[in-house]
């Protein structure tokens, strides 16, 4: 790894230096999320443009460091995605790109991200708002909303993916409170399945989950965690494994992808979920350091934001799909199994969620009732798009048989990403 501090470009560190000037000229400008009127400077290309129409323009542009942050070790789960993107970057800007990965978090932790990529650390990087709902609270109203529509791990994730990405792309308060910050989002949603309850014993039933001692992600989690009447713990994530090993915390709320590669299906091998009545999802975003994102030409800006369809696409078929199957055969070993909720669980659980999305109506940070509508409209808009393309709602209970073959065909599906969502928002 070399030395960041060293090797940033001078226009970087000048960047980084005026920040509070260019975070009062966002906040007193709002720019919108397509940069519509912005002074990004030099030619760009159109939507749908080829490799070769790219690396032309390319041609005159000096050569330009980027640095994105990934949470996992080369060529790993976690990471695999993210070297794509970096790859298709350098590739489709003739090699102007010049991308670095820091791994395993070694810049900054999930804590400090936003920090990181406002003072220039950090270029693009993962941001998780609801750690920090009273500083993002339109993100966090996005967050309490993920409960709502199907959670399947097939269906309904890529239902949820095209819903909040459109919806949250559409709705400027979600962006313009990070750029408030010095960031830039890039996505408001990154692809994420429903969450479940991951024990060291089964809990389906109200009592079984009394007393029971269960790490949170965000509020609208702890929320639902005490309605049930579990005891919700806050704890990062790298902690999630010690604290299992040694009976701190009795469940985790997440998922099989995310927490095998913790070790943590070992130690919690019982995962229980409910496809009608959900857990809120765990939300994340995408960001990009704002001052730097200032100082890039256009057409470096345009293939940044369109190549986002490598790291969804890819985060899907090489990463969540592939470590759900795993995490599955992981349970099997260690005497663990899929189980849905009694029927006890499901009235307290639904009221909570009613209460959740009443906050989101009675939110200062945005206007709570346009957008539960808009989420409802878009649920309902990529449900059809989903069902057009034969995409069946399997149980996460039956998935690891079904994807045997490993692969699921995204084609139309990402079509529909890049026509529909990212090309409005593309920068000109």
């Amino acid at each position: 790894m070399r030395d960041r501090a060293a090797t940033v470009p001078v226009r970087r560190r000048v960047a980084g230096l005026a920040l509070p000037v260019v975070v009062m000229m966002l906040a007193s400008a709002c720019l919108a999320v397509s940069d519509a009127g912005s002074s990004a400077g030099g030619e760009g290309v159109s939507a749908g443009a080829t490799k070769p129409e790219y690396q032309r323009v390319f041609g005159g542009v000096e050569p330009i460091e980027l640095t994105l942050q990934s949470p996992s070790s080369p060529g790993v789960g976690g990471s695999v995605h993210i070297e794509a993107y970096a790859d298709a970057l350098r590739e489709w800007s003739g090699g102007k790109l010049d991308v670095e990965i820091a791994y395993a978090n070694a810049i900054a932790g999930p804590d400090d991200a936003p920090s990181a990529l406002a003072d220039g650390r950090v270029d693009m990087d993962y941001l998780y708002p609801l750690y920090e709902p009273s500083r993002f609270p339109a993100n966090g109203a996005l967050a309490k909303a993920s409960l709502l529509g199907e959670h399947g791990p097939v269906a309904g994730t890529l239902q949820a993916l095209g819903a909040y990405l459109e919806t949250g792309m559409s709705t400027p308060e979600i962006s313009d409170e990070l750029s408030y910050e010095g960031i830039r989002m890039l996505l408001p949603y990154g692809p994420t399945t429903s969450l479940a309850l991951m024990c060291t014993e089964p809990r389906d039933s109200l009592a079984e989950l009394q007393g029971a001692q269960v790490r949170v992600s965000g509020s609208a989690h702890a929320v639902q965690a005490e309605a049930l009447g579990m005891s919700p713990v806050s704890l990062p994530y790298s902690e999630i494994y010690e604290a299992l090993q040694r009976g701190t915390i009795d469940c985790a709320m997440g998922n099989g992808w995310s927490n095998g590669p913790l070790g943590i299906v070992p130690l919690a091998p019982h995962y229980t979920i409910d496809a009608d009545t959900g857990f809120a999802r765990l939300p994340f975003a995408i960001g990009f350091g704002q001052a730097e994102w200032e100082s890039l030409p256009l057409v470096a800006r345009q293939l940044i934001h369109d190549r986002l369809d490598v790291y969804i696409e890819r985060m899907l078929s090489d990463y969540i799909w592939p470590a759900m199957q795993e995490a599955a055969g992981q349970m099997a070993e260690h005497g663990g199994e899929f189980n849905d909720f009694a029927s006890d669980v499901e009235r307290p659980l639904r009221e909570t969620n009613r209460e959740l999305l009443d906050d989101v109506r009675n939110s200062k940070a945005l206007d709570g009732e346009r957008f539960l509508n808009d989420v409802n409209a878009a649920l309902e808009k990529w449900k059809g798009i989903v069902e057009e393309m034969s995409i069946p709602a399997v149980p996460d209970a039956e998935f690891a048989g079904w994807y045997r073959e490993g692969r699921i065909d995204l084609d139309g599906f990402m079509e529909r990403i890049r026509s529909e969502v990212l090309h409005a928002h593309r920068p000109r």
